[in-house]
């Protein structure tokens, strides 16, 4: 059974663009995701509508799998410094959808665009890594940037190789037994939660799954849990 709180809960990875209706949870901070041009330009309108959102705004490679001339990515970038977000986010790679090798190429070249943009602005980013954390972690390892990996499935040694260069992991509210190996490997310094709503989570309030999921794996209270991802949060994105 879950219980719900109303301490301040921080979800670090969601889609408010996706949502005719916002219902928020009492005392919630949200960070709403860009992912394509179109979606960083709903997300900075989202935010400035409500005080306990924010945005992250990137080019994940799924938006650029089949673009013929990645030039428009120029344009792309100049909106995202424009309009100074708390992070550049998504980004990554992603060999689930990338079939072919144009496909990766294109993906790994924006990637190194958000990268160096991420450098540049001094932010840190949000990492898609489907099908792709190990190559995703061995890049980010050059770069002094703060990295929260969201939505880790990656493998407990990938896990352990993250937070020992300081990259935390968020855990989303989808249920696994590596992942409760994960959130035990790594311990609740080293976590914060999302829901990845509407995507993972159907609703903001799928965040208390994701409470649940790491609570239960550590065998500590919900509200410890709530606590401290809120700080490794805040801490993170420097609000």
């Amino acid at each position: 059974m879950i219980t719900y709180l109303t301490m301040v809960i921080f979800d670090t990875h969601c889609h408010l663009d996706k949502f005719d209706k916002i219902e928020f949870i009492k005392d919630q901070i949200a960070v709403t995701c860009g992912y394509s041009h179109e979606a960083n330009e709903k997300a900075v309108k989202i935010a400035e509508k409500y005080k306990n959102v924010y945005y992250a705004l990137g080019i994940a490679p799924h938006s650029v799998l089949d673009l013929e001339d990645l030039s428009i990515v120029e344009e792309w970038v100049s909106f995202i410094k424009q309009k100074k977000p708390i992070a550049i986010g998504e980004i990554g790679l992603d060999y689930h959808w990338g079939k072919t090798e144009k496909q990766i190429q294109n993906g790994k070249i924006v990637f190194e665009e958000m990268l160096s943009l991420a450098e540049k602005m001094k932010l840190p980013v949000l990492i898609h890594s489907r099908k792709a954390e190990s190559d995703i972690i061995e890049r980010l390892i050059d770069f002094d940037l703060p990295v929260l990996l969201h939505c880790f499935s990656g493998n407990r040694e990938l896990a352990k190789k993250a937070v020992k260069h300081n990259m935390l992991i968020s855990v989303a509210p989808i249920k696994s037994s590596l992942k409760k190996k994960v959130i035990k490997d790594v311990g609740l310094n080293n976590l914060v939660v999302e829901t990845d709503a509407p995507y993972l989570g159907k609703n903001l309030y799928d965040i208390y799954k994701s409470i649940s999921i790491i609570s239960k794996a550590l065998g500590v209270s919900e509200e410890e849990v709530e606590e401290e991802t809120y700080k490794n949060a805040k801490f993170f994105f420097k609000i």
